[in-house]
Formats: C-alpha cells, sequence, structure tokens
C-alpha cells in the first residue's frame, strides 16, 4: 500500500486525526496526503523536525506532551494515543470561535 492509499481515518479514529495529519504535512513540508497513521516516525525528519513538530502538537492541540512518553513514540498512531480527550475539545472550541467570528463580521452594521 502506498502512502496516498493508506487511509487517512478510520472507522472509529480519533476526531483529532485528520488535524494531526494535517500538522504533520504542514510543518514538514510533505506533500498532502502522504502522512497516514501507520507511518513510521523515522520517515518525517531529523530530531530538529521531530522536536519542531512536537511544539507544534502541544501548542495546536494545546497540551503538554510527557517528554518520557514521546520518547516511545515509533509512528504516527502512537502520538494520536498520546493526546487527551481535552485535545479534541480545544479543536471543537477553536473552531466554534472562529465561526462565530465569522459570523459577526457578516452582522449589518448601523449607519
Amino acid at each position: 500500500m502506498t502512502p496516498t492509499d493508506a487511509p487517512r481515518m478510520t472507522e472509529h479514529a480519533h476526531p483529532a486525526t485528520d488535524r494531526l495529519l494535517a500538522l504533520f504535512e504542514s510543518e514538514l513540508a510533505l506533500p498532502a496526503r502522504t502522512v497516514h497513521v501507520g507511518m513510521p516516525i523515522t520517515e518525517v525528519g531529523d530530531s530538529l523536525d521531530w522536536l519542531e513538530l512536537l511544539m507544534a502538537v502541544e501548542e495546536t492541540f494545546g497540551v503538554q506532551l510527557d517528554p518520557a512518553q514521546t520518547k516511545s513514540i515509533r509512528t504516527v498512531a502512537d502520538l494520536l494515543r498520546l493526546l487527551p480527550p481535552q485535545a479534541e475539545e480545544r479543536l471543537d472550541r477553536d473552531l466554534q470561535n472562529a465561526v462565530q467570528q465569522a459570523l459577526q463580521g457578516m452582522v449589518p452594521r448601523p449607519f
């Protein structure tokens, strides 16, 4: 199976899966749809790339990853399993805030 054939999400995938995969692609300048949950971390770049990616994950998902746990990550799925449920809640909250701001910009203002 090629990376582009690999499923990005499974039927029971964590709701943050697509966001995490997109983060891998944007932070590491990888071609779209090349990252999948089974991808080995060794294929994502060097140790500096990995550190920058982990910092982006923490910022994006509003979490702090335990350095001891990150040492055991071998695949994208391993990293996904480390994300707590609060990570999904933050994404939902950020999306709701963005929608509210967009809608406020659409409300006609009195002259």
